[in-house]
């Protein structure tokens, strides 16, 4: 999972303080240990669900958790076109 995150931390480097994106992954298996992710599925909604209800002074420990999550929320579309464009051709 480094390889991808050093990636990431390439294509966006305010997400890191380090050039390998050591921080991010640090921050990243930490939060992945959090009840709220680890019960449920690493997904999106999941996650920023988590980030949103843990305690402030904790969600203060995954500053670049939360600039991934929010630059996913903006870059992922939130809903899929698709199944609108197939709803309506089966008129």
């Amino acid at each position: 999972m480094s390889g991808q995150v050093t990636q990431v931390v390439r294509k966006y480097p305010e997400l890191a303080s380090d050039s390998e994106g050591r921080s991010l992954q640090t921050e990243l298996d930490m939060f992945l240990t959090l009840p709220a992710v680890k019960n449920g599925s690493p997904y999106l909604g999941t996650c920023s669900q988590a980030l949103r209800n843990v305690d402030p002074t904790m969600r203060a420990m995954f500053p670049h958790v939360e600039a991934l999550i929010r630059l996913l929320i903006v870059v992922y579309p939130a809903s899929s076109a698709t199944a609108e464009l197939s709803f309506s051709s089966l008129r």
